[in-house]
């Protein structure tokens, strides 16, 4: 017998345990779209592997980055399930929005395909931005000129922070002037790839603005003293971006240039370095403040708002600062550059006070705790400013310490929070975590604070969570009314939120049926799921039927400019809008003479054809509902000639400037 006889060799002979070492090696999106689906066996063994991810998790629902596809991109998975109109219905405006998105980014042009097809939602700015920022050249200029997607600054800004130079020429060439800077400062805000450290796209934009070198020709002359015009503040953006987004060692290396300005620069064979803090400050800098041969730094010396001010957003930016080596950059900026002297003064704030975004911003990186010790290890005080960010950026084990190990006061912001004040809800993030902890030290939730939540966009699940566990109020309010009904008022404005901001069903059901919120169908319309509006038109319908609250019968009208207005042009296709409409005619006692389907299109021919494919089809469709309904001919769908997406009145707006 040979080897080959004696050892099994195919994969049908692999022992579970090993199949599922080897799935463990591979991306979870390969192994639960691909490699489970080799045999039934290796579907036993790899059981667990039930969820395939699509996209990177964002911080928020309003989260401004950019949408990012995961890699490996499960294509051939995203065609087979997302291909149909099926899964569609249950989603709402946003998560149809980021469905596309992440198609977008992706790459995968049949992805795209299928998204384009069945999201029902206009062509967003943020999907172009999608694009832009995973450096897909071809999606982008077929969203732009085979689609008609917005553009704006924000998809400049994502090719240049991912470094794509071909997809920003793309984005300026399409935006025009409007998008291209024009000036030394706007050069230098565009220029937010220095904080991605992008050094090539970066020298791209600035090589764009004429007086750019010239300006920095001038900034670079060292005699004469003087004002320097100006020109000092675009420089210290670009010194702010670098210390945020760029390694330690590129800001040492371009910092004595970048910081330097010509009325900091005595004459030569000047009279040494400054007086008191000055003098402290010259001794830590050394060359990194770049003083020249013959010349005394007076840099710290007399009142200067600006540069007190760039200290302060220097250290904000080194503290907050995404890369491994923070550490380091705050130490060159605190040691080196400035010396024990200025720093003192500084975290004092004795001659400014521009670091109350320190705390704010510190809290965005998820090792806050660290930063938080090692600036209070620097001198720089705890106050409630460091509480509120931790906070905000839900962050237990830094509100724990601050409260418990660093002395902090905490009763306070629990009764703050108790009592309803909204200026502190801003302040608390929407982690579940978080709230438990709260709730622990004494913290009371309520209706208002619900409203509160959903006003800064929280997403389902922690709003879920404060829904069940908030208490109900049985005391008489303060101002007119009990404040059993201004609680009921709170909880049908969280719920008009919810379902403006595309809450899941489960939210909604929540909200209406545990705290009897009331159903605002308007605000479903806008942003809501296929399947979240049939049931709050139910919802409506009952609460109608039985006298509940101050309903009224909806306007057919008014809700399809909601579905229009907002992009969510799914809702279009359920056949509720004709039993809306034969509402409407009941409402009337007869037919109110609305304008035939056929007048809706009537101006049609004098557009561009293709722009009105999705308002069209979506009368159309409309209009045969209202047919094969036996609404009768006495009315028809609502009158929607003035009603254009977004994306589609700038696609116009392009072509017009083009034909110009």
């Amino acid at each position: 017998m040979s080897i080959q006889d004696e050892v099994p060799s195919s994969w049908e002979s692999l022992a579970p345990e090993l199949v599922r070492k080897i799935a463990s090696k591979l991306h979870p999106n390969d192994s639960a779209a691909s490699l489970k689906f080799v045999n039934s066996q290796t579907a036993e063994a790899l059981r667990e592997y039930q969820t395939v991810t699509l996209g990177h998790k964002r911080k928020s629902r309003v989260d401004p980055a950019p949408h990012r596809a995961v890699e490996p991109w499960p294509g051939h998975a995203f065609v087979a399930h997302w291909g149909r109109p099926e899964p569609w219905r249950c989603l709402s405006l946003h998560q149809r929005e980021r469905l596309l998105c992440l198609a977008a980014s992706s790459g995968h042009v049949p992805s795209l395909d299928a998204a384009l097809a069945h999201c029902g939602c206009a062509l967003e700015p943020e999907v172009l931005t999608a694009a832009a920022a995973a450096g897909n050249l071809a999606i982008c200029e077929r969203l732009l000129h085979g689609e008609g997607c917005s553009i704006s600054a924000d998809c400049a800004a994502a090719a240049a922070e991912g470094g794509h130079l071909p997809v920003l020429r793309l984005l300026l060439e399409a935006g025009g002037a409007k998008m291209r800077p024009l000036s030394l400062y706007s050069a230098s805000k565009a220029a937010s790839s220095a904080r991605a450290g992008q050094v090539e796209v970066l020298e791209h934009l600035l090589a764009v603005v004429p007086e750019y070198k010239a300006a920095e020709e001038e900034a670079a002359v060292e005699g004469g003293g003087g004002e320097d015009k100006g020109q000092r503040q675009p420089r210290w953006e670009l010194l702010v971006d670098i210390a945020k987004g760029c390694p330690a060692a590129v800001l040492q290396r371009h910092y004595d240039r970048l910081w330097r300005w010509r009325g900091m620069l005595l004459g030569a064979g000047g009279a040494g370095a400054g007086a008191g803090a000055g003098a402290g400050a010259g001794a830590g800098a050394g060359a990194g403040a770049g003083a020249g041969a013959g010349s005394a730094l007076r840099e710290f010396e007399g009142d200067d708002e600006g540069r007190d001010e760039l200290m302060a957003r220097l250290l904000t930016a080194a503290i907050s600062s995404p890369t491994p080596c923070w550490p380091q950059k705050v130490d060159f900026l605190l040691r080196d550059c400035w010396g024990p002297a200025v720093t003192r003064q500084v975290l004092r704030g004795d001659n400014c006070h521009h670091l109350w975004r320190i705390w704010e911003e510190a809290a965005e990186q998820p090792d806050f705790l660290a930063r938080l010790r090692r600036l209070h290890a620097a001198g720089l005080a705890l106050d409630d400013g460091a509480v509120e960010a931790a906070a905000c950026g839900g962050h237990t084990d830094a509100l724990a310490w601050l409260w418990d190990e660093a002395g902090v006061p905490g009763e306070h912001f629990i009764m703050c929070y108790s009592s309803s004040q909204l200026w502190v809800k801003q302040h608390v993030a929407s982690d579940v975590e978080l709230l438990s902890f709260l709730r622990e030290r004494g913290a009371v939730f309520m209706a208002e604070h619900v409203k509160a939540a959903t006003q800064y966009h929280w997403p389902d699940g922690p709003l879920l969570w404060l829904v069940e566990a908030a208490a109900a109020v049985e005391s008489p309010g303060d101002s007119g009314g009990s404040s059993v009904e201004q609680e009921q008022r709170a909880w049908s404005a969280a719920f008009s939120a919810v379902a403006h901001q595309g809450g899941g069903l489960q939210l909604l059901r929540a909200l209406r049926e545990k705290r009897g919120a009331a159903v605002d169908l308007g605000a479903v319309v806008a942003g809501g799921s296929e399947e979240a509006l049939e049931w709050a038109w139910e919802e409506a319908q009952h609460e109608a039927e039985h006298g509940a609250g101050t309903a009224q019968a909806p306007n057919i009208d008014d809700l399809a400019r909601c579905a229009f207005q907002s992009g969510n042009i799914a809702t279009l296709r359920l056949r509720l809008w004709v039993e809306l409409h034969t509402a409407t005619l009941r409402a009337a006692d007869g037919s109110p003479g609305a304008t035939p389907a056929a007048d809706v299109a009537h101006d049609a021919s004098v557009v561009v054809g293709r722009v009105w494919s999705a308002v069209m089809g979506a009368v159309r469709a409309m209009a045969d509902e209202v047919a094969a309904g036996g609404a009768g001919g006495g009315g028809g769908p609502p009158s929607l000639e003035q009603l254009l997406l977004p994306h589609q009145v700038q696609w116009i707006e392009r072509q017009w400037v083009r034909a110009a």
